[in-house]
């Protein structure tokens, strides 16, 4: 039996040719499965087509409460799996079988690789207009392995048209007050010039409001909502915050609203200050359900998750109190989809920040960025320092030269008038250094810590001055934002990083370089805190149900021994 008449039937693969059906037939590998077995495993990463041919299998979905309900039967002649071919997504059910089955796989890396070396077979596959819309959704670099975008739009295009008419207006009146100006005045005499020059201004500003329009968007990924804003050349911040901390999502609109169909979206979480907030944003009720879509899924792969993990300690604390001479089967429940783990992700820094590294190792300059035992130091940006320590630079060596000059006589009438003034050159030379010692070491003692469990703010001055600190962990950061507020911040690559808690305030890092991976650093290890004291809770919470399960088990034994020797009577 062949699984090419199967394939055909799928909307899929309807309009291949014969040649083209049979290399995708080829790929298929073939499998009979007992009833009983577990196909595909709900939260486990998607690798695989599977196309039934004989027997049916049954689709249990796990819920955000942890509930496990049926939601389908798949029968002979159907096809799962098809985004999973395309997309790198966690599976939202587990596909067991009810009765013995025949059927075959595609695994998704030789797909993708037929895809590449037949161009026209690729374009005369139908992918769902969803699948479609994700592959075709912009990749970030501040992703996260086995992130990906579910929902990206910028603000709706009646904005860009607004300000371009309040352009064309300007740029009219402009040149109505010229050719006014030269019928009455005769000034300026060569008006004919006047009307180039107007309408490249107004190219330009019209291009500068499209590059303006273009840079501002809304994110919903498979992990945060994120809001980007950049002002060319002047301003760029981006705010992020993780799903599950999302609370509320509020839409406004307005009469236009209401009339074009967009609105304004605020994003609430738990913090006291702050939020996403995106005005005009096309179809805002679409946007709202992406968020709420993907916060769902999350939490659905959680408890899915945490529900296998669950079985497998029941599973291992059977077979170390069951009987010794019990001989071992395989699993049933083990999958026949291969486990897939997200690419793991490295970040190579560039050749400036690499060179400036190796400077700060060899002591010849101030180190911004330090890792110690594991966690991350950040210092203001270097030309903060050369800002602070410029003054008093300027001063020591001034006066150090003029003192040099004093111990030679010169000048000769300030010499011969006041004796002591070359030593008073070399006291102000000396109160310049400390000035700069001051500077210096103020600027080095003001530190933005990150661990793997907290985030610390720590300013300092000098000697016995004061000195605060400020501490929280990473699991009270509901979200964070990253600014380059002026066009200096923006080419020195500095800004800051603003860390919103639910109860211990906010955290500046002020000034930071490279603010956008600071704040990148800061999401990715608060998810990893999350997710370690996720997988701590449920590992006590399975420990604790085995033990219970335990219990309950060896005095359901004792129970029946005992009642096996009473007599029949008092049983």
């Amino acid at each position: 039996m062949d699984c090419a008449p199967i394939l055909r039937e799928h909307p899929l693969f309807r309009n291949l040719s014969a040649e083209q059906m049979r290399l995708v037939a080829d790929l298929a590998e073939e499998h009979t499965v007992p009833a009983g077995a577990v196909l595909s495993q709900q939260a486990d990463l998607g690798a695989t087509l599977f196309i039934i041919g004989e027997g049916e299998a049954v689709v249990h979905h796990i819920d955000g409460q942890g509930l496990r309900r049926p939601v389908a039967m798949i029968s002979a002649g159907m096809i799962y799996g098809v985004t999973s071919l395309f997309l790198q997504d966690p599976r939202d059910a587990t596909v067991t079988t009810a009765s013995p089955v025949r059927l075959w796989t595609i695994r998704r890396e030789p797909f993708q690789r037929l895809l590449a070396e037949r161009p026209a077979l690729a374009r005369r596959l139908d992918v769902p207009s969803e699948v479609v819309r994700r592959m075709r959704a912009p990749v970030f670099p501040w992703l996260e392995p086995g992130e990906s975008v579910a929902l990206f739009t910028r603000r709706h295009p009646l904005s860009f048209w607004r300000q371009a008419a309040v352009i064309a207006i300007v740029a009219g009146l402009c040149l109505a007050t010229l050719t006014l100006t030269s019928r009455l005045t005769g000034w300026p005499r060569n008006l004919a010039m006047w009307g180039p020059l107007t309408a490249a201004a107004f190219a330009l500003a019209l291009l500068w409001q499209w590059l303006d329009w273009r840079n501002d968007y809304l994110i919903v990924t498979t992990r945060r909502v994120a809001h980007r804003e950049r002002v060319s050349l002047l301003y760029e911040s981006r705010y992020e915050a993780p799903l599950e901390r999302v609370q509320n999502i509020n839409i406004r609109r307005g009469l236009l609203g209401s009339l074009f169909g967009y609105g304004q979206i605020s994003v609430e979480t738990a913090a006291k200050a702050g939020g996403l907030t995106f005005s005009e944003t096309p179809r805002p009720e679409q946007a709202r359900e992406a968020v709420f879509a993907q916060l769902a899924r999350l939490r659905a792969t959680q408890r899915a998750t945490e529900r296998r993990h669950i079985k497998e300690e029941l599973l291992a604390r059977i077979g170390e109190e069951g009987p010794a001479a019990a001989p071992p089967t395989a699993d049933p429940d083990q999958p026949l989809e291969e486990h897939a783990e997200p690419p793991a992700s490295f970040h190579q820094p560039g050749r400036l920040l690499r060179a400036l590294e190796w400077l700060a190792r060899q002591g010849l300059f101030p180190a911004t960025r330090m890792s110690v035992d594991g966690a991350i130091v950040w210092r203001q940006h270097w030309i903060f320092l050369l800002r602070g320590t410029f003054g008093p630079t300027l001063f020591a060596v001034l006066s150090a030269g003029l003192a040099v000059a004093g111990f030679s006589g010169r000048p000769v009438l300030l010499a011969a008038l006041w004796r002591p003034y070359p030593w008073a050159m070399v006291a102000l030379a000396i109160l310049g250094v400390a000035w700069f010692w001051w500077e210096y070491t103020d600027w080095g003692n003001d530190l933005y810590m990150l661990s793997d469990d907290r985030i610390v703010d720590i300013e300092k001055r000098p000697l016995f001055f004061s000195e605060e600190r400020r501490e929280a962990t990473l699991g009270v950061i509901q979200n964070v934002s990253s600014e380059m507020p002026t066009f200096l911040a923006a080419v020195l690559n500095y800004g800051d990083v603003l860390v919103q808690t639910a109860g211990s305030g906010e955290f500046t890092f002020e000034r930071v370089p490279n603010p956008h991976e600071v704040q990148r650093e800061i999401f990715r290890r608060m998810e990893a805190f999350r997710e370690r004291q996720r997988r701590e809770e449920n590992e006590r919470r399975r420990r604790e149900f085995a033990d219970w399960l335990s219990v309950y088990d060896r005095v359901r034994q004792q129970g029946a021994s005992e009642g096996s020797g009473a007599d029949p009577s008092e049983r």
